[in-house]
Order: structure tokens, then C-alpha cells, then sequence
């Protein structure tokens, strides 16, 4: 135990310091921060294509669900008019 501390008091007044797992310094290259583009390039020229750019699939998933349901409220509200006539 007392080398140990002998060999630390010796790196210590050499100037040099045990290696630290976390001061790994990495040796490649990241590549340079993109340019944030400006606000407006980002913005749609209209609202509507705004809407069919980002939700085309819900709004075509909600013209088929409506059509399908017609024939059903059709037959719904025409059932009582048939009982009552």
C-alpha cells in the first residue's frame, strides 16, 4: 500500500497525472454545423398546402370513412320514415 502512495507522490511532483477514463480525447473529425435556413423557407405559401402537406394520409383517411358511412345514415333516417308511413 505504501508503494502505491510512494508511486502516486512521485507522478504528482513530476507534473504527470494518471489518465482519467473521461478525458478521452476523440480523434475524429465531426463535420461542420449545418446553416439554420431562414423562417420563410420553411413556410408554405398557403395554408391549405400546409394542411395537405402534413396530415394528405388523415384527410384522405376521413373523405373514405365519410363516404362509407352515407349509405348507413341514408338507411338510419329512412327506416322511421318507412315505419311511420
Amino acid at each position: 500500500m505504501n508503494d502505491v502512495a510512494a508511486v502516486a507522490a512521485q507522478a504528482a511532483s513530476a507534473g504527470n497525472s494518471p489518465p482519467v477514463a473521461d478525458a478521452v480525447v476523440s480523434h475524429t473529425a465531426e463535420p461542420p454545423p449545418k446553416p439554420v435556413p431562414a423562417v420563410e423557407e420553411h413556410l408554405e405559401p398557403s395554408v391549405y398546402r400546409f394542411i395537405l402537406r402534413h396530415s394528405l394520409k388523415q384527410q384522405i383517411m376521413l373523405l373514405i370513412l365519410t363516404l362509407v358511412s352515407f349509405p348507413f345514415l341514408y338507411y338510419s333516417l329512412d327506416l322511421p320514415k318507412t315505419i311511420v308511413n
